[in-house]
């Protein structure tokens, strides 16, 4: 069965990350400023994880991976988001807030 997203819901929830993901290299060159980019990454990383954990829970849909799947969740982890945003935020300290916004 399934289930159609209606109504404003959807359009707000992409209008929330298109200002986030477009505010982001003004904010995370401001940051920078005062957070090493290591510990950038780990508040990204971290506040995304506890906010889709959040979601997940408010929803009822929360299931705990399988033990066997434990290893591979953490291999993927580490090479689609902490190295991701280890090597975006480092190199973005090189750059102009505009020109890492793809404007330059």
């Amino acid at each position: 069965m399934s289930r159609r997203a209606s109504g404003a819901g959807p359009h707000v929830a992409l209008l929330a990350v298109q200002v986030i993901f477009g505010t982001w290299p003004i904010m995370g060159k401001l940051a920078l400023r005062v957070v090493p980019s290591t510990g950038l990454v780990a508040v990204r990383v971290g506040g995304a994880a506890l906010a889709f954990l959040l979601v997940m829970r408010a929803r009822g849909r929360l299931v705990p991976p399988r033990r066997a799947d434990f290893a591979r969740l953490v291999l993927y982890s580490l090479l689609g988001v902490v190295l991701n945003q280890f090597l975006y935020i480092t190199s973005s300290r090189c750059w102009s807030a505009r020109s890492s916004a793809g404007r330059g």
